[in-house]
């Protein structure tokens, strides 16, 4: 990132209690997500320095609440605090690289790892998974609603051991690129997937190894497009939610 030029100003007679202007220029982004992330953080904690505690009480609270749902689920998956913690991380950058909500991908994330714990797959799969379904979702042109939605029928597709009707028809609406790498994982034409559906073969086991093998071409694919601002906006939200959430240990 070339340039971020932020200024905010704060009312000193007011305690701070307004920000008075907030100008943000962000210019020449390079397709780092780190320093996208290390950007938005900064400016998230920056932001939320320059208010008072009570202009932030609403925020804080729905923040906290947020992020611990967020934990709840992943929680739901490693059964253990300090992998919490560290998934929880990782899935904040996954987030970033993927410029998707990261309560998406802690859904996402608690989806495969419910439907497969009895499988013991590797948290750095499951992992591997949830970026490729954050970004399959921005190559098909979904929308922050659309993906919510497709992820939400996926995960009752994978609850019930197969996705079919209703749950693979949201895929295959809402997000054709996660359903074309489940075709392709499974060897067989796109056009087939709903008879694969009916014939009981789309399993959970199926998706879930189909879309691994696919994640390094959605990557490679995902990275030839280029970040829209609402992209940008999303990494900005997170990290927001995260630095107000922060206040709440305080």
């Amino acid at each position: 990132m070339s340039g971020v030029n932020i200024r905010v100003r704060a009312d000193a007679t007011q305690a701070r209690g307004e920000i008075g202007k907030l100008e943000r220029a962000i210019v020449g982004i390079d397709d780092k997500a780190t320093k996208v992330t290390r950007t938005f953080r900064n400016l998230a904690l920056g932001i939320t320095a320059a208010f008072t505690g009570g202009a932030l009480t609403k925020s804080i609270t729905k923040s906290a609440d947020s992020m611990t749902n967020f934990g709840n689920r992943v929680n739901l998956v490693t059964r253990d605090v300090k992998k919490t913690k560290l998934v929880m991380d990782e899935l904040f950058k996954i987030s970033a690289r993927s410029r998707g909500g990261v309560g998406a991908a802690a859904e996402t994330f608690n989806k495969f790892g419910l439907a497969l714990q009895d499988a013991n797959k590797p948290v750095g799969d499951l992992l591997k998974v949830t970026e490729a379904v954050q970004k399959a979702a921005v190559i098909s042109g979904s929308g922050a609603e659309s993906a919510r939605a497709a992820i939400v029928q996926l995960g009752q597709g994978l609850a019930a051991g197969q996705l079919r009707g209703e749950e693979l028809n949201s895929v295959l609406e809402q997000m054709p690129r996660l359903a074309q790498a489940i075709a392709d994982g499974m060897g067989v034409p796109f056009g087939s997937l709903k008879k694969e559906a009916q014939e009981g073969r789309i399993t959970a086991e199926a998706v879930f190894q189909a879309i691994l093998d696919g994640s390094y071409e959605i990557s490679e694919e995902f990275n030839t497009l280029n970040a829209t601002v609402s992209g940008l906006a999303q990494v900005f939200g997170n990290e927001w939610t995260r630095a107000i959430a922060n206040l709440d240990k305080v």
